[in-house]
């Protein structure tokens, strides 16, 4: 993961937020009651595997890219007693989150990265594209 999408998350409130390759994670092993894995690599799901403590609780909110993936059932999940839940965006969640935005409880201003007109759609795709530099890009057209 790149450093841009963590700030934006520790803006967002996160506590603490580590590229799954960092060596501090090493001492942190078995402290979380409870650890989301939203980046969708398999580096990011064992770092979550790992930083949960015995009895809490892992909830994938990341889509892997392949169907099926190895999973330490055995080492993390049976001998931790850890519960694993995935959460998948649907269509159920959409009101709920446009009245927390409506009322100003859900600031979604920091993952806004940039705002493009319809006609500009490849230079947003482009900006979108690049991790580095963008959460959300935003195309906005007339109103209908």
């Amino acid at each position: 993961m790149e450093d841009f999408p963590l700030s934006i998350a520790r803006k967002l409130g996160a506590d603490t937020t580590f590229k799954a390759q960092d060596s501090a994670l090493d001492a942190l092993s078995g402290t979380y009651d409870v650890c989301f894995e939203a980046s969708g690599s398999t580096g990011g799901m064992t770092t979550c595997l790992h930083a949960v403590a015995p009895g809490g609780t892992i909830v994938h909110v990341g889509f892997l890219g392949q169907n099926e993936v190895p999973y330490p059932v055995n080492a993390m999940i049976i001998r931790k007693e850890v519960s694993v839940h995935g959460s998948l965006r649907a269509y159920q969640e959409f009101p709920l989150a446009a009245r927390l935005v409506e009322s100003g409880k859900l600031n979604l201003t920091p993952l806004i990265t940039a705002t493009y007109p319809l006609e500009k759609v490849e230079e947003a795709i482009l900006v979108a594209s690049d991790k580095t530099r963008s959460m959300k890009v935003v195309l906005t057209g007339p109103a209908e």
